[in-house]
């Protein structure tokens, strides 16, 4: 992750000129299997920093934050919210046609990690759990944009994230909701935003 913020940081006059700059974006988080017996669709927002290093390839680093509402199991009991920070370093393709320069398609891959955590709640009468956990996670993601300037953009961006979940951190929630969901194993969350970029 250093590395990769380092070349965004040293990035050649010519590689600038190319497309390097910044983005920032709102939507929504999107959980689902285990995930989505927990918690509900919420808010998802992010910026991200990139580097081209040609005229199609950029490296990148994104923080992204997203916050999801807890649902309420069937004996009566609610999931607290939970918040997730994604801090991920990757690389991404860009593609146009001569014929519509102005829009663009961009595909990335990448990986980093993914940090949640819930305040406390209730188990029993004399017992609370929480969830405060760090994560492997990886992505892929789609983005279609257009430029509306030669320095600024704006797309709709979907990533698929891959987070390595450890059942043993969730079990609360299987004695929260009695036996309802499982710990949460490998999930998959996929945020869809949104986004303003500024290139320079």
């Amino acid at each position: 992750m250093l590395a990769v913020v380092g070349l965004l940081l040293a990035g050649s006059t010519a590689a600038r000129a190319q497309g390097t700059g910044f983005d920032a974006g709102v939507g929504i988080a999107i959980p689902t299997a285990e995930l989505a017996d927990t918690w509900q669709v919420g808010p998802s927002f992010g910026l991200g920093v990139a580097a081209a290093v040609s005229d199609r390839v950029r490296l990148r680093v994104d923080g992204e934050l997203a916050d999801n509402a807890g649902s309420t199991f069937e004996n009566g009991r609610s999931a607290p919210d939970l918040t997730t920070f994604r801090y991920t370093g990757g690389v991404e393709l860009r593609f146009t046609r001569e014929r519509v320069p102005d829009w663009y398609t961009v595909l990335g891959v990448g990986a980093g990690g993914a940090s949640v955590s819930t305040d406390m709640f209730p188990l029993t009468d004399d017992e609370t759990g929480d969830f405060d956990a760090t994560y492997f996670t990886a992505y892929g993601s789609l983005r279609v944009g257009y430029r509306v300037s030669r320095h600024v953009g704006f797309s709709l961006r979907t990533r698929l994230y891959l987070t390595a979940m450890d059942e043993t951190d969730s079990q609360d929630f299987v004695v929260l909701s009695d036996g309802e969901v499982d710990g949460f194993s490998t999930q998959w969350t996929v945020p869809v935003q949104l986004r303003t970029e500024i290139t320079f």
